[in-house]
């Protein structure tokens, strides 16, 4: 009796156990790449949010009567 071996089977089941370990050492590369802020400097947020850039839609109301009902 002589067995049959699918190598397509075997192909795709290699495929699904390398891929993710494969990714995940392409991401630990690049985090390794990435530049890191230098120690003991904080961020002061000053460019957290520049509304200088892109194009944005704004409408500005007005309360006739603020805090009118509150307590």
């Amino acid at each position: 009796m002589s067995t049959k071996f699918n190598t397509n089977k075997y192909f795709r089941a290699g495929l699904l156990v390398c891929t993710p370990i494969a990714a995940l050492a392409l991401f630990q590369e690049s985090l390794a790449n990435s530049p890191t802020p230098a120690p003991g400097k904080e961020r002061d947020g000053q460019h957290d949010f520049d509304f200088n850039i892109g194009t944005w839609r704004t409408h500005v109301s007005r309360l006739a009567h603020p805090l009118t009902g509150s307590k």
